[in-house]
């Protein structure tokens, strides 16, 4: 899976005549996301859901779909030396507050950064 930056996501490059490629487009959401380094296996991305999960129970913030809807998003060659890789894990959140009017990015960042329960999310486990 691949994403397409917002400004082509109006009109993205047509793939190649094969069928296996599709386009599928997926509303807007917010994620919580953690990276780690190294090689992505089924072992390590239940060891690294478990740390960010645990993280947002100690926060305001409701995980959709009870964690299920997991993303693990990949961005090295799988030529790149295990401990020069970069990946991440995502899950869906929604903010618990019941405050639904937008909020700026400005507002969300001073949010997150006043939270007691972790640094950031890297460095929460």
């Amino acid at each position: 899976q691949f994403v397409i930056p917002s400004d082509m996501s109006e009109t993205p490059p047509a793939p190649l005549s094969d069928d296996t490629v599709k386009i599928e487009r997926f509303p807007e959401r917010l994620v919580a996301v953690k990276a780690f380094p190294g090689l992505v296996t089924e072992d390590e991305v239940s060891r690294q859901k478990k740390a960010l999960l645990s993280v947002l129970d100690e926060t305001d913030m409701n995980v959709l779909d009870n964690g299920d809807g997991v993303s693990v998003l990949q961005y090295n060659s799988p030529f790149t030396i295990p401990w020069r890789r970069r990946n991440e894990i995502a899950v869906v959140v929604q903010d618990s507050t019941g405050d639904d009017e937008a909020v700026s990015e400005k507002d969300a960042f001073e949010k997150w950064s006043s939270r007691t329960s972790a640094t950031s999310w890297y460095d929460a486990g």
